[in-house]
This record gives C-alpha cells, structure tokens and sequence, in this order.
C-alpha cells in the first residue's frame, strides 16, 4: 500500500521589507549592467540614440542609488560623478537637437550656414569632452569595490521609502501651487519640476514590480508625456536663445532669420498653452499621488 501523497508546501512568504529589499539589490545590479554597456555604446559613437541611451541607464543607476539609501550602509560615493557625466552628455544632446533641427530647414541652408557651422565646431567640443568623461574610471571602480549590504528585515523600509518618495513628489510639485490659471507658471519653474518629477517616476518605475502602492499608475504615465512637453518647450527656448548669441556675435543677420525665429516662438507658445492646461491638472494628480502613497499598503507578491 503505497503511503499517501504528501501535498506540496506553499513557498514561504518572504516579509515585505525583506522582499523590497532583495528587489532593491537586483535593481541595482541591473542597472550597473546597463550603465556599462550603454556607456560603452555611447563611448564607440556618439549618436544621438547612443547619448540618450547612456543618459537614460545613468539616470536609472541614480534612481537605484538613491533607493538603495533607504536600506542599512552606505552607497558608493559616485552620485556627483554620475550627474556629472549625465550633465556632460547633456550638453552633448542639446547640440545634436540644435542641428537636427536646422537639418530639417533645407529651404534656410544658406541663411542657417554660418550658425550651422558653429554648432558643428560646438558639436565637436561636446564630445570631445564627453568622451574624456566616459574614459574616467573612477565611478566604476568605485562601484565595483561597493560590497551591497544584504537585505534587511527591516519594519522601517518601508516608511523610509514612502518618506522619500513624498519628499520627491513634494519637491517637484509644491512650487507650482503658487502659480494660478490666471498667472501660468513660468519656463523656469516648469524645467525644474521636469528635472524633479522626472527622478521621481524613474524611482516609481524601479520601485513598480515589488510595491504596488508606491504610485498611482495614471500619474507616471501622464506624468512622462507632461514632461516631453516640457522637453520640448526648454529645447526651443535653449535654440532661440542660440541664435540670439548667434546674431549678436554677428554671425548671421537679424532679417535673414526673422521667419525662422517667429516659427519657434509659435510652436513654444502652442507647448506653453497646452502645459498650462496641464499644469494644475498635473498638480492634483500629485497630491493625490501623494495621498496614495501614504494610504496604499504595500504588495502582498510572494514572489522573493
């Protein structure tokens, strides 16, 4: 007589903290993975794509970096290198934009010449100096000698990072509540929201598998589409303010570029019109954001 089937355990379920922070570890490694290779692919050749694609793994990095503070030690000393690297690359991708954009003014070749050839020369300088930026070693040495700590059965993970991502959240919002439909908020407010809110929902996305409470996901993803429009407003501005140098340093005429420039402020105005829309919209989506995060419990996924 054979014995009866033993029935087959359910996996262990791992504590919450414990679970998030296994995640956080993998998250991390992850992300350092992408960083050297996008940060290679961009060291081979500096094509836009390849610029924004180190950009994108750095800022990731960064966000898996700031998480893993929630969590007991201390993460490497490498955040200013990164931004540093990200800012290099940064003003590497506004030259690229510049240029395709007066690329795609063939019927303004000659006028767009002379400021054509100086964003080349530009173009070249950027690089040069991002490519000595990648050469540097220092921040993945560093990386590399970091030991990540185990993950803890902490009670106070979760707190930490409901904290930190309200502070997130709060920061890149709560300047716009002193802003009406009436008086809009201005390009300079608007880029730093952008910049905040940004690393918000790159926090939010890493954080997404293993905690369902920490964003509603209506919020991040209106939240991406607000933030290229801001995108787009600030490389318009960023151009125009180009060829204003351009045109005070002598390099092309006024007249000759009067049409160009009136069709950049046209399409800046029909953004900025549409992000003023946006605005006080994007602001109560935040606050209830906010509202979900603290109220939300975290995920009950078994999955370690």
């Amino acid at each position: 007589m054979r014995p009866p089937a033993s029935k087959a355990k359910a996996p262990a379920r791992l504590p919450s903290a414990l679970r998030l922070g296994r995640h956080l570890g993998r998250l991390y490694e992850s992300g350092l993975r992408t960083y050297r290779g996008k940060r290679a692919a961009c060291g081979r050749a500096m094509s836009r794509h390849a610029v924004h694609q180190a950009r994108v793994a750095i800022r990731r990095l960064l966000a898996g970096l700031e998480l893993l503070g929630a969590l007991p030690g201390k993460p490497p000393e490498v955040r200013k290198l990164l931004r540093r690297e990200l800012k290099t690359l940064g003003e590497l991708r506004n030259v690229q934009i510049q240029l395709q954009r007066i690329d795609d003014e063939p019927q303004l070749t000659a006028v767009l010449e002379p400021l054509r050839r100086h964003l080349r020369k530009r173009e070249q300088r950027r690089e040069k100096a991002a490519r000595k930026a990648l050469k540097s070693t220092k921040a993945m040495q560093r990386l590399k000698r970091w030991a990540r700590p185990p993950a803890p059965e902490d009670h106070r993970l979760l707190p930490r990072l409901r904290r930190l991502m309200d502070i997130k959240l709060q920061r890149a919002f709560d300047p716009m509540a002193a802003f009406s439909p009436s008086t809009p908020a201005d390009s300079a407010v608007r880029h730093r929201a952008r910049v905040l809110s940004r690393e918000y929902r790159y926090m939010a996305e890493a954080l997404r598998p293993r905690w369902r409470g920490c964003e509603p996901r209506r919020f991040v993803t209106n939240l991406q589409a607000y933030q290229e429009i801001i995108g787009q407003i600030h490389d318009r501005e960023l151009l125009l303010h180009r060829i204003d140098r351009s045109v005070a340093d002598g390099r092309i005429q006024a007249a000759s570029i009067r049409a160009f420039c009136n069709r950049l402020h046209s399409e800046k105005t029909k953004l900025l019109k549409a992000c003023a829309q946006l605005d006080r919209w994007m602001l109560h989506e935040a606050m209830l954001a906010r509202r979900h995060l603290r109220q939300h419990p975290p995920s009950n996924s078994t999955t370690a």
